[in-house]
């Protein structure tokens, strides 16, 4: 009787496909698969981030470039850095800006020709906030080139005022053709109402062929640019202002059986920042259109009153 060798266990490499099948192997022909050839159940943080380094950065000789993502350079850049002439000045170049569009659309409601003066920035409002007087300017009428309106960007003391300052600037000779209007950061007091009144009021240095002084009629205004931010003719509490030419005065007030204009009620001259604005003088009518709600539109007069 011929003896049995015994049959070694061969080593079999089981495919991947067999690892997903209902198939019972046997313990005897179970595979062993090398450590180096097991897939990974479950992937460690270190090599996520690995992948997604070189996800997005790209490999040169085998070395990974770490790209890290964009930062908000908008937000880490100070407001003082961005904005280096807006930020301590602000409120003064806001207002210069917007009372200077104020102010020229009153100049242009007068009749002056203000358009070359239109094309203002609030960048050059920025750089003239160092230098107040560097925004004065003048402009003419546009009906008649010799009466002009000097606007001066200043503040004056109010003991220079009181010391003849005006009469420095404008001669007797110009000053019945001569409109100034002050643009001031301080607010307006009863002491530039009374010198708004004194220099339309003040006589000549010389008389006229009669022997008597005529006044200089210098109309001279002056303004706050806080005042000037919004346009108080364009308020909507605010009725229509215009003046009367004064070669309708007498029909007008034949027409309201008005002896004289003292019969007129008042509206005061520079003190009622409308008649300012208007430029209205003493001696003036001011026609006033307001709503009603009877008759849909009233309309009244009234005169300018020192």
């Amino acid at each position: 009787m011929a003896r049995t060798q015994p049959v070694p266990a061969a080593t079999a490499t089981v495919p991947a496909s067999a690892l997903d099948a209902d198939v019972t192997v046997p313990a005897s022909e179970t595979a062993s698969v090398p450590a180096s050839e097991t897939p990974a159940a479950d992937a460690t943080p270190a090599a996520d981030a690995t992948e997604e380094k070189n996800a997005h950065g790209p490999v040169a000789g085998g070395a990974t470039v770490d790209i890290k993502p964009p930062t908000d350079t908008k937000s880490s850049i100070s407001t003082a850095t961005r904005y280096p002439t807006m930020n301590d000045n602000f409120v003064l170049i806001d207002n210069l800006y917007r009372s200077r569009l104020t102010l020229l659309d009153i100049l242009e409601q007068r009749g002056y020709e203000v358009e070359p003066y239109r094309k203002f920035s609030p960048a050059e409002a920025a750089a003239a906030a160092g230098s107040f007087t560097g925004l004065s300017f003048q402009v003419a009428l546009k009906s008649d080139a010799n009466k002009v309106c000097h606007i001066r960007y200043e503040n004056i003391s109010q003991q220079k005022l009181k010391n003849g300052y005006f009469p420095q600037l404008v001669s007797d000779e110009d000053s019945e053709r001569t409109e100034m209007i002050m643009m001031m950061t301080a607010h307006v007091t009863d002491t530039h109402h009374m010198i708004a009144l004194k220099e339309y009021m003040r006589p000549k240095e010389q008389p006229n062929e009669k022997g008597v002084k005529d006044r200089r009629k210098l109309r001279l205004s002056f303004f706050s640019i806080d005042a000037l931010v919004i346009n108080p003719l364009r308020h909507v509490l605010v009725p229509k202002h215009e003046l009367v030419p004064e070669e309708q005065h007498k029909e007008l007030m034949e027409r309201l059986h008005a002896i004289s204009k003292s019969k007129f009620p008042e509206i005061k001259f520079h003190i009622d920042p409308i008649a300012r604005c208007i430029g209205a003088v003493p001696g003036d009518i001011v026609k006033i259109t307001r709503p009603s709600a009877s008759a849909g539109e009233a309309v009244i007069y009234r005169v300018c009153a020192p």
